[in-house]
């Protein structure tokens, strides 16, 4: 499953603590485990100069990559940042730039092309995409790197969808957290089983429905479900009427908080208006940090 995380910011004045807003986010989103990462910085830029972000395997190979740059390219203005090179060039000189690239660097990934936009890319889990940031710039800025709020077994941070697979819209295998009471049910009706008879015992680390049923339950009841699974008698059908219940019982608050808030837009926009102040309130400092250590903003 793939995921982007957003901070669009028109105003100037609500810029402050974008990247360990942003760092964080993506985090939360990775914990399906190592994924690619990276940061997308728009900065200072004019209509005369473009900015090409260029990705290398390491540091020393963008710093060779860029020295050569350089020489060919003498009116070019190169930032080095660890594993990457942002070099602006005048308009009328990006052709050039872009054929000598592709002849002579075909090594070099370009990640990011545009008047303003920079892009830093990395593969590894967002936080540690911070940890590079912070030894290239540590310096002059650091990112405060996200904490993991999830379990450290891998078992409960991978939830099974109705078919088995990983749970993923493109896999159109989901079960909506705030699906109504009877669709929810219906949902539930559907997850796969075997064939396996009641009175045999079945194991709990192979089914779909204790998967999904261990992340809503607590841990004595959850202890209850395996040790009857385990034990024989407890059939699918019944399985399912269990986790169906729990579902319920956990989502039903939220679904109608849901409703309550959908009722009515205008206090909802308040809400969020509100939610957006105090996140301005929070982003006093860090991106004028980053600014200035990636030098898009000196000042």
């Amino acid at each position: 499953m793939c995921g982007i995380v957003g901070l669009f910011i028109k105003d100037p004045a609500l810029e402050p603590e974008l990247g360990r807003l942003a760092a964080g986010m993506l985090a939360t989103m990775s914990d399906r485990g190592p994924d690619s990462a990276g940061f997308a910085v728009y900065g200072e830029g004019d209509d005369q100069h473009t900015k090409l972000t260029l990705r290398a395997s390491s540091a020393a190979a963008m710093k060779d990559t860029a020295d050569k740059i350089g020489r060919a390219f003498s009116a070019a203005n190169i930032a080095l940042h660890d594993t990457h090179a942002v070099v602006s060039v005048e308009d009328e000189s990006l052709p050039q730039l872009t054929e000598w690239l592709v002849r002579e660097a075909p090594q070099i990934e370009l990640v990011g092309k545009g008047h303003r936009m920079e892009v830093y890319k990395e593969v590894g889990r967002p936080e540690k995409v911070a940890e590079r940031f912070n030894l290239a710039y540590g310096e002059r800025y650091a990112l405060r790197l996200p904490e993991h709020v999830t379990s450290a077994d891998d078992a409960e941070n991978t939830m099974p969808g109705l078919d088995g697979r990983k749970m993923s819209k493109s896999y159109d295998n989901t079960i909506p957290l705030l699906a109504e009471r009877d669709t929810l049910r219906r949902l539930v009706r559907r997850l796969k089983t075997d064939s396996t008879p009641v009175e045999e015992p079945k194991d709990p680390d192979s089914s779909t429905l204790f998967a999904i049923y261990r992340q809503f339950a607590d841990e004595p009841s959850t202890a209850a479900v395996r040790e009857r699974l385990l034990a024989g008698g407890l059939g699918w059908g019944e399985m399912k009427d269990i986790l169906f219940e729990q579902l319920d019982a956990v989502l039903s608050e939220p679904r109608e908080r849901y409703r309550e808030l959908m009722s009515d837009r205008a206090a909802l926009d308040g809400i969020l208006a509100r939610g957006g102040e105090r996140a301005r309130e929070r982003a006093a400092g860090v991106l004028a940090g980053v600014r200035g250590a990636i030098g898009i903003d000196p000042s």
